[in-house]
């Protein structure tokens, strides 16, 4: 009987052991070897079912998501280690062959991208590099594919050209980033600007990458890539404080824009610090959409929720988006909507347009029926009839050129009737001056 084959005799149906050892595997740090946690007491097909869910998720967020090669025979390995337990496991079995089509899939391509760049001649030096990383890249997937190391074999000398040419470079800034110190006697070197120090840090950082892309066992390279990392974690410390703080203070659209500072900073590296970078965007969006699920603006919280998960598939954003969508649902009973409507009225009367104007789109979005739709009518009357005022400070706002508050009052006028007066007109020309008083400061 081979590998593929399931008898229904001999197959173990799904259990709360087999899930308690997939979840005892997921948080297990040891190596992947057979019998590395398992207890012996425990049935072979509930080992072999065990690792073998936990093989499908590294498959799934490792090959499927992140699209990383590196990890082929990593994740391999779960599914061989499940057919060593049980040699009839279908899901293993199945899953061992998608990892071996993933992998000669990618080798395939990145040897037809090798084959066409070495049919050109003479080649600069991007493609002699793009031919090098195709290579190393189809290797890292399947050591032991012939023509992937005969190719390397062959190229060895334009290998080790570029990987010396890119650690030289990479020394190179780094001197520039840190003079030496001069003779005695000699004048001292001037110094770089913190702005000329990051920018030579970043090249070296990015040339010493380069070298490793071709050569992953050059040393030296790996050295002075880890040097120029360290000293630019204080570049990425430096964007992610502000962040944090804006977050602490629930001030969600300043947070939202020194994180896209950070994220430039970081795609600049070509994702160093993706890791840490992630997960600050995760806290950032989750937090935003936790604020807005507590001031009941649904539709926003799942939008914010949805930024969240897409950075991280965390528990707590998961669930927060299930809650909002409970929740969402729950407005379309004729109770909750006419709770909502209240609420809708207390803010108008207070005065806050601005909420009310959120509550109005989040109710809009929901109602579905011609009296529901006629009772949010009478609400957005109300609201244009109340926001001249709004208008009034927008514009005075303007003239007095404190921007950011013309921006506020006139961006809830556009929101509620974006055709009132010169709204638009003035809320594009605000934007525009104080983009131009930032650029100054």
């Amino acid at each position: 009987m081979n590998r593929y084959s399931t008898p229904s005799s001999r197959r173990p149906a799904p259990s709360i052991l087999a899930a308690a050892l997939a979840a005892l595997l997921a948080s297990s740090c040891a190596s992947l070897s057979k019998d590395f946690f398992l207890n012996k007491q425990v049935d072979a097909s509930f080992k072999a079912e065990a690792v073998a869910a936990q093989g499908v998720l590294a498959y799934e967020a490792e090959l499927e998501e992140a699209g990383d090669y590196t990890k082929v025979a990593e994740v391999r390995r779960y599914f061989e280690v499940a057919l060593e337990y049980d040699p009839d496991n279908a899901k293993a079995g199945e899953y061992l062959d998608k990892v071996d089509g993933y992998a000669k899939r990618f080798v395939g391509a990145k040897l037809a991208q090798a084959e066409r760049l070495l049919a050109k001649s003479p080649r600069e030096e991007a493609e002699d590099y793009a031919l090098i990383v195709a290579l190393q890249s189809a290797r890292a997937a399947d050591s032991s594919n012939e023509r992937v190391n005969k190719l390397l074999k062959e190229q060895k000398g334009v290998k080790d050209k570029l990987s010396a040419q890119y650690l030289e470079r990479s020394l190179a800034a780094a001197a520039r980033a840190n003079p030496p110190e001069p003779a005695k006697g000699a004048p001292p070197a001037k110094a770089p600007s913190p702005a000329e120090r990051e920018s030579a840090l970043s090249e070296s950082y990015l040339q010493a990458k380069k070298a490793l892309a071709v050569d992953p066992g050059n040393s030296k390279a790996s050295r002075a890539r880890d040097e120029a990392l360290g000293e630019l974690e204080e570049g990425f410390a430096s964007r992610a404080a502000p962040v944090k703080q804006q977050i602490a203070a629930a001030k969600y659209d300043a947070a939202k824009a020194s994180y896209a500072k950070l994220a430039a900073f970081d795609s600049g590296l070509g994702g160093a610090f993706a890791e840490p970078r992630r997960e600050l965007g995760y806290q950032l969006y989750l937090s935003w959409a936790k604020s807005l699920e507590s001031r009941k603006d649904l539709a926003s919280a799942r939008e914010k929720a949805d930024a969240a998960l897409a950075l991280k598939r965390g528990e707590e954003a998961l669930a927060l988006r299930k809650r909002v969508a409970a929740a969402m649902s729950s407005i379309e009973s004729d109770a909750a909507f006419e709770a909502a409507l209240a609420e809708l009225d207390r803010l108008i009367a207070k005065g806050d347009l601005g909420g009310a104007q959120r509550r109005v789109a989040s109710l809009d979005r929901a109602a579905k029926d011609a009296a529901r739709k006629a009772k949010l009518a009478e609400r957005h009357a109300k609201l244009r009839a109340g926001i001249k005022a709004y208008y009034d400070r927008g514009v005075e706002a303007y003239r007095a050129e404190s921007f950011k508050l013309a921006i506020e009052q006139l961006n809830v006028v556009v929101a509620i009737d974006s055709s009132y007066e010169q709204a638009a007109e003035y809320l594009e020309k605000a934007r525009e001056k104080q983009k131009l008083v930032e650029q100054f400061k």
